[in-house]
């Protein structure tokens, strides 16, 4: 339970005593108390911290005199904890204390928190190289260090350490595990889900991934387990090449997000008493049809329709003759808009056609559909 008090006579000391102070929505002011009077508090305020309105800190030091009945003041946990990976580590849990210490731990690339069971995770909008095959290699070996009865020493708060858990669980109970990704659109859901799913099917094909080098963070891989039949890395593979499908038809670019998934998606994978994916059903809801005729200013169809223009001349000259593609897209009234909302530069949709071709290789389709996508 949070609370966020004012603070009056009775718990201010008139020693110095750090406190977070707001004398403006959503804006709160680092500072510390030089005195108290019953109705007023004197402090020494040295900084701000940032809302998500971005409003920008003071940095001078100030030193000022408010009235107690125009502020809130909350006390701020002590130096030697702030910067916790855990939330619950922390004294005093309220909205300044909780940003400030994301706020620390995102400064220095630390992206995930832990608040309990829940993982926080902020965009970091950069590659921070911590989807490697080694990473994944560290968490699924520390699970099932864990799993056996090993030492429990943490490993930093990581996607992989919750899709692990749930593993671990699941073979260990015999039961369905739930995941839930949410957050505002430009979160990361999208990419987290991929990460969930890519974790999963490397633990539960024997832990080998061809990769072109394991200090490379993960985006597309296929699945190389020697040690596990040749028809379960293939379902692995699969389960895996179904994202680009997925997000060809069903993603778009926003204002606020340049790959937004504009459906929500519940995905069941399926698992065998060892431990080796079974296979996977996905179930989707609330498709943003009215995109495909009407779009915002500034935003685009789903991909799909820009995959199809920039990438067919390239991948299917026959199909794009047949299907009377025209270079100048300006001719299509369900792209003409977005044409003049991004410049050139930012039209590359030849290498989303390029990510999205081997899906179909693996997924059962018609054979049109295949020879249009393949390389």
């Amino acid at each position: 339970q949070v609370h966020i008090f004012k603070m009056n006579a009775s718990n201010i000391e008139n020693t110095l005593s750090r406190v977070w102070v707001s004398q403006e929505k959503d804006v709160w002011d680092s500072a510390e108390v030089v005195n108290r009077t019953h109705d007023s508090v004197e402090l020494i305020i040295t900084n701000s911290s940032n809302d998500a309105r971005s409003v920008q800190p003071r940095k001078n030091v100030s030193r000022i005199t408010l009235p107690l009945s125009k502020v809130t003041i909350v006390p701020r946990n002590p130096a030697n904890i702030e910067g916790s990976d855990d939330l619950i580590g922390l004294q005093f849990l309220d909205e300044p204390n909780i940003m400030h210490n994301l706020e620390m731990r995102y400064e220095c690339d630390k992206i995930y928190t832990n608040t309990g069971p829940i993982l926080i995770a902020i965009n970091p909008w950069k590659h921070l190289g911590i989807y490697t095959k080694d990473f994944m290699t560290k968490y699924k070996e520390h699970g099932q260090l864990i799993a056996n009865g090993g030492d429990k020493d943490k490993l930093p708060p990581h996607v992989y350490a919750v899709a692990e858990s749930a593993y671990q669980d699941m073979l260990r109970t015999g039961k369905g595990q739930s995941i839930l990704v949410s957050g505002e659109s430009g979160a990361g859901k999208t990419e987290t889900t991929k990460f969930f799913m890519r974790y999963l099917a490397f633990v539960s094909g024997g832990g080998s991934a061809a990769m072109h080098s394991s200090n490379e963070d993960i985006g597309g891989f296929e699945l190389s387990c020697p040690t596990a039949p040749a028809s379960d890395s293939a379902t692995e593979t699969k389960v895996l090449e179904s994202n680009p499908l997925l997000e060809a038809f069903g993603n778009a670019k926003t204002l606020r997000n340049d790959n937004s998934s504009r459906f929500g998606k519940y995905i069941d994978l399926r698992f065998r008493p060892d431990g080796s994916m079974l296979g996977g059903s996905l179930q989707t809801y609330l498709l943003e049809k009215a995109r495909v005729v009407q779009q915002a200013a500034g935003e685009r169809n789903f991909h799909i329709f820009y995959q199809l223009l920039d990438g067919a001349a390239s991948v299917d000259p026959d199909l794009y003759r047949s299907l009377e593609l025209d270079s100048d897209d300006e001719g299509f009234v369900y792209v003409r808009d977005w044409c003049s909302c991004f410049s050139p530069a930012a039209r590359d949709s030849s290498g989303e056609s390029s990510a999205s071709a081997p899906f179909l290789a693996e997924i059962a389709s018609p054979m049109g559909s295949r020879s249009f996508w393949a390389n």
